[in-house]
């Protein structure tokens, strides 16, 4: 299977397969930088807290206004009890454990081990998310993009960039001021398109650098990503088992974002075969990513079905002009330039473009896949590294 593979004299892969010789990669000094304002901006909120709590009391260590978190919390401390597999106690019906929580299950055991409420320690694991996430982003950038100032762009905007929802939510804000009601109808009108970096978790990175859990998808997910194009590109024994074992991670995180990474997987795959060139190691990452996802999908399924309560119908369905209007800049360039970035195009190219597609055929797929949501955690990267290249192109 090496065969396939770009080498140096020396065995090691070249540039063209993602990944630079030990001694070529440099690290710009703003990646660390960024990192690091990324870390600190994550414990900002928690630090208040702390030094704000009165005399005599203790901050919970909770700064997201999420429901959810109340689950985290008591998972941390469950899973010291039970193990990795924990049962439903927000049901009055007796279950047995299914749900695997192995973050948070990591999250409490370093508690323990170094005397600290979870909380506290769930709050610097997601610094160290937040810190990960954006040096992945640049590899993933610089993987991608052919100058060093491309990838800057790209890592900011990607950082940092939202939608129309604010604007809209500020308009309909100013239209109800204005006590007319014409603009009131307006303004209800607006307020009834639902947002997804205002509604939703976890789609923009600008809204996820404050959770923890989300931190932990995004990262696991482009990590997963990264590990399946170098998989593609040379499909040797042991990069399609990094692939499995990053596979195994994102579905153990949450079993919609294994379908997620299958769904880019499979949409690659499409976008490769047309060019009869590196299709045996799309298929091979299709093929194991798919049996890790789908085997711990089952498992899970079982788990469920065997803990006494129905699995669950809840479905989160996305709609094209909500992914419009959270990415209205980025679709513009997309349908402006897609041709122009796939003429002459390498797997580079159509792995992007296949992650895109990958992404937004399963957020617009239900009911056929229940959680949209899940489903664009990522998007954003591929659709802004498709507009970067646009831009510079024509600019």
């Amino acid at each position: 299977m090496a065969g396939h593979c770009n080498t140096l004299p020396g065995g090691k892969p070249t540039s063209r397969d993602g990944f630079l010789p030990v001694g070529q990669r440099r690290v710009p000094a703003w990646v660390p930088a960024v990192a690091l304002l990324l870390a600190v901006l994550h414990l900002v909120p928690f630090w208040h807290g702390v030094t704000q709590a009165p005399s005599g009391w203790r901050f919970t260590g909770e700064t997201d206004p999420s429901a959810d978190t109340m689950q985290y919390r008591a998972w941390m401390r469950q899973s010291q009890l039970t193990g990795v597999l924990v049962t439903n106690k927000f049901t009055p019906e007796p279950t047995r454990a299914y749900i695997p929580v192995l973050l948070y299950w990591a999250v409490g055991k370093v508690g323990s081990l170094v005397r600290t409420p979870p909380e506290y320690v769930y709050a610097y694991f997601g610094a160290l998310f937040a810190a990960c996430l954006v040096v992945l982003l640049y590899w993933t950038a610089r993987l991608f993009l052919p100058s060093p100032e491309q990838v800057r762009w790209a890592v900011l905007v990607i950082l940092f960039g939202g939608g129309l929802g604010a604007t809209l939510r500020l308009g309909a804000a100013a239209a109800e001021r204005t006590g007319g009601r014409l603009t009131m109808q307006l303004a209800e009108r607006i307020r009834s398109i639902r947002v997804l970096e205002a509604d939703w978790r976890g789609t923009h990175v600008v809204t996820t650098i404050f959770d923890t859990h989300y931190l932990f998808v995004w990262s696991a997910l482009l990590f997963a990503v990264l590990v399946a194009y170098r998989a593609i590109r040379c499909p040797t024994a042991g990069r399609l088992l990094s692939l499995a074992a990053a596979a195994a991670v994102v579905a153990l995180g949450h079993v919609y974002s294994g379908v997620t990474f299958v769904g880019i997987l499979a949409a690659v795959l499409l976008l490769v075969l047309p060019t009869r060139v590196h299709v045996r190691g799309a298929v091979l990452a299709l093929a194991t990513g798919g049996a890790v996802v789908g085997v711990l999908g089952l498992v899970q399924l079982m788990l469920w079905r065997s803990s006494g309560l129905p699995v669950p119908t809840y479905t989160a369905v996305v709609h094209p002009l909500e992914l419009l209007i959270s990415f209205p800049l980025g679709w513009a360039l997309v349908v402006f330039g897609l041709r122009q970035y796939l003429r002459d195009s390498g797997l580079k190219e159509r792995f992007v473009v296949g992650w895109l597609v990958g992404c937004t055929a399963l957020a617009l797929s239900a009911p056929l896949y229940p959680y949209g949501g899940r489903a664009i955690i990522s998007l954003q990267i591929p659709l802004y590294i498709i507009g970067t290249a646009v831009c510079f192109r024509v600019l």
